[in-house]
């Protein structure tokens, strides 16, 4: 399956969850499409139905640029929060060796320490 790269207008996003106070999701969708996976909702902004899971994935190309432009503009205080890294998708599939953005979201998570 070949992904679609776009271009993310935000990427750290306050949490909805109590154990986290930000999420970073350097894609949209999995190509794993577990069956037991409770993220399938996710590709609905895309317009995909929960039954695609699997079949798609979209790449945030210009995460790592987005996460040093955020975490820059953001006070020390909030930086300090956690960050949950891919809550609706895994953020090592197959396509990371490519597009290693979680490697480079993780790099620019260590230099804002």
């Amino acid at each position: 399956m070949e992904p679609v790269e776009i271009e993310a207008k935000t990427l750290i996003h306050k949490s909805k969850t109590p154990s986290n106070d930000y999420v970073i999701n350097p894609y949209t969708g999995c190509v794993l499409g577990c069956a037991y996976c409770f993220a399938s909702f996710a590709g609905r902004q895309f317009g995909r139905s929960v039954k695609e899971w699997g079949d798609y994935l979209y790449v945030k190309k210009n995460a790592v640029e987005l996460a040093r432009k955020e975490l820059a503009k953001m006070p020390e205080t909030k930086r300090r929060g956690t960050m949950l890294l891919s809550s609706v998708t895994d953020p090592y599939q197959g396509h990371e060796t490519k597009y290693r953005l979680t490697q480079g979201i993780l790099r620019e998570l260590k230099a804002v320490e």
